[in-house]
């Protein structure tokens, strides 16, 4: 019925295929980060809610496969079922298994490169190209079959205004194969009026930075809590940025660099300038987690100094000429 149908447990679906072919596997659960995490005598049965086939390989030993996660790498499972505890079910005449998945938990994640300009007035257009690897592009890739191309072009139109202050969507096409595995790519060309404000001196200003994460304001809705913060995704962004301004232009003040390594995830941040281009690296990362109410306030101050990096007023200034000339 679930082939027939196309509906349904993919899992014993390939459960029965792999028995039609010889091929032996197990059903396991697994009980993911994001369940109760209290130690108890007796577990219960939901806790477990995580299914995948246990499979072994002449090329790479025992796998785990999840077929719930369409065009997924093969042996790769959901972060939150990574170096979990599980249950082996056990077939006929076998006895059940405990053990721990392998894995480390991390995303990942995305590259987001971008050509951009700024114009003397302030506006800022270009293109960029965002690359969604492994587990990241499939579950990318599940949400995307459910959207055809005008909601497709609506939602990065949406993510565009977010990201970039009065962006306007132009141009987009989105890479994607039935390959499992491979990347979700979009490509995109974008324009947003204002974005920079321009003063009587010849000075640009950017007010918020250019591609910000915005970790404090998706992370710290309370001043202090009680319970345990649960970050349930990791998170990983590597970014370059490149930037032309107008003739003669350049960046007022020296470029900055920002590092921060830390329990809950990494930061790095390095600006470059020399006349008419501006440049950034980054890379960040955040762990899957859980702070604790006592590690809140040190949790929530290193978001800040994050955001507080990324988000820093940019000026650049002009030549002196081109001043004159105005």
């Amino acid at each position: 019925m679930t082939l027939a149908q196309g509906r349904g447990s993919r899992l014993m679906l390939l459960k029965g295929s792999l028995a039609a072919l010889g091929i032996p596997s197990r059903v396991v659960l697994v009980r993911p980060f994001t369940t109760d995490p209290a130690a108890y005598r007796f577990a219960g049965a939901e806790l477990f809610n995580y299914a995948a086939l246990q499979v072994k390989t002449a090329a790479e030993g025992e796998v785990l496969l999840a077929p719930g996660i369409r065009h997924a790498p093969f042996g790769r499972i959901a972060p939150q079922a990574q170096g979990q505890e599980a249950m082996v079910l056990p077939e006929t005449g076998e006895k059940p298994l405990a053990l721990k998945t392998a894995g480390s938990r991390e995303a990942d994640g995305k590259h987001v490169a971008l050509q951009l300009s700024l114009s003397a007035e302030g506006t800022l257009s270009g293109k960029g190209v965002e690359t969604y690897r492994g587990l990241e592009a499939a579950f990318l890739r599940a949400t995307l079959e459910r959207m055809n191309q005008e909601q497709r072009h609506q939602a990065l139109e949406a993510a565009i205004a977010r990201t970039f202050e009065n962006g306007a969507l132009t141009e987009l096409a989105i890479e994607e194969t039935e390959e499992p595995g491979s990347p979700v790519v979009f490509r995109f060309s974008f324009v947003a009026p204002g974005f920079a404000r321009a003063d009587g001196d010849g000075r640009i200003i950017v007010p918020h930075g250019i591609y910000p994460s915005s970790f404090a304001r998706r992370f710290l809705h309370q001043f202090e809590r009680r319970t345990p913060l649960l970050i349930g995704n990791p998170e990983k962004l590597d970014l370059e940025v490149e930037l032309e301004l107008p003739q003669g232009a350049t960046l007022a003040g020296a470029p900055q660099s920002f590092k921060l390594e830390t329990p809950f995830g990494r930061f790095e941040r390095t600006e470059q300038a020399s006349p008419g281009r501006f440049s950034v690296r980054q890379s960040s990362s955040l762990s899957m987690t859980r702070v604790a109410p006592e590690q809140y306030r040190a949790f929530g101050e290193i978001l800040i100094a994050a955001d507080q990096a990324e988000q820093r007023e940019v000026v650049f200034q002009a030549a002196p000429s081109t001043v004159a000339a105005r």
